[in-house]
């Protein structure tokens, strides 16, 4: 079909986990001075979106050539909160216009909405690599480029595709509902892991099939095709989440399935189902995570 044509020519044109032109000349930069908790500090204080995401893959391209790297925090800033351009303006969801209001239609607002979610996704795993990096063994980071080197070019794709409809990035409104987690969650790894990994990423999988046909019912085939690279690349970050909360776990004498739902209850509330079963399956995430966590407890 149209669809699986316009899927392959993404995977072939974007390879998994292959950077999208990797800045040859900031690569032997790192190279010379790779401190990776420096990278996360400056990335996070850089303005531009498109920028940060550059620097990202090429910090992924390094550790692809087996570039070894140290984390010293020693004299580096640790945000709060990203450095972020003026725009796109950032509401509440409750204040958030439909697209309507917006003046868009719903595919771009779409595009635009997603392309919000990737590039707070890179912002949060360098807050992770950043926040933690003493907490962890070196392959910990490694994944976790990994998963931000993905992000970043799913952001860079997204903001492609909406320049096919006249718009860039920050020319409508979005939400930053998906930091306030990461802020709750700044000193306790294993609440950050739960939350973003095995919350936060899980429902792109729930989401995607939906979203797919959106795009495909009003004509976008390649902005299916998209959504369906991006949902296949998601279930390794889920995966690589759960590996790891496990590890944690495992480390603090705690049961990982009730121990993820108290923080669940703690820092989200409940997670409403439709759930991808499947796909949650395919990333180790077992029915016994998010059942229970589906509704209030009586």
């Amino acid at each position: 079909t149209g669809t699986s044509y316009k899927f392959r020519m993404w995977c072939t044109r974007f390879p998994r986990h292959v950077p999208v032109k990797p800045n040859a000349v900031y690569v032997a930069l790192i190279k010379r001075r790779f401190n990776l908790a420096q990278e996360a500090s400056e990335i996070l204080l850089t303005r531009e979106p498109q920028l940060k995401c550059n620097r990202t893959i090429s910090v992924f391209a390094s550790l692809n050539e087996g570039t070894t790297f140290s984390l010293s925090t020693d004299g580096l800033t640790i945000p709060d909160f990203p450095t972020r351009p003026d725009k796109p303006l950032l509401l509440s969801p409750k204040e958030m216009p439909n697209p309507k209001k917006a003046g868009v239609a719903m595919t771009p607002w779409l595009l635009h909405s997603l392309a919000h979610i990737e590039i707070t996704a890179v912002e949060m795993v360098w807050d992770t690599i950043l926040r933690f990096s003493d907490a962890m063994p070196q392959q910990f980071y490694s994944d976790f480029v990994k998963i931000a080197s993905d992000e970043a070019r799913h952001f860079s794709f997204l903001c492609e595709r909406l320049q096919t409809y006249g718009l860039e990035y920050g020319d409508l409104p979005a939400h930053n509902n998906l930091w306030v987690t990461a802020d709750k969650t700044r000193d306790n790894l294993l609440a950050r892991i739960a939350t973003v990994q095995l919350v936060q990423e899980p429902r792109a999988l729930d989401s995607g099939d939906r979203l797919v046909s959106k795009f495909m019912s009003t004509g976008d085939k390649e902005s299916a095709a998209l959504m369906k690279l991006i949902c296949f690349e998601e279930i390794e970050h889920v995966r690589l989440g759960v590996k790891w909360y496990e590890m944690l776990c495992k480390e603090q004498n705690k049961d990982p399935v009730t121990t993820y739902h108290e923080i669940v209850r703690k820092f989200v509330g409940i997670i409403p189902p439709p759930f991808n079963s499947k796909a949650r399956g395919e990333a180790g995430m077992v029915p016994e995570y998010y059942l229970p966590v589906a509704h209030k407890p009586h």
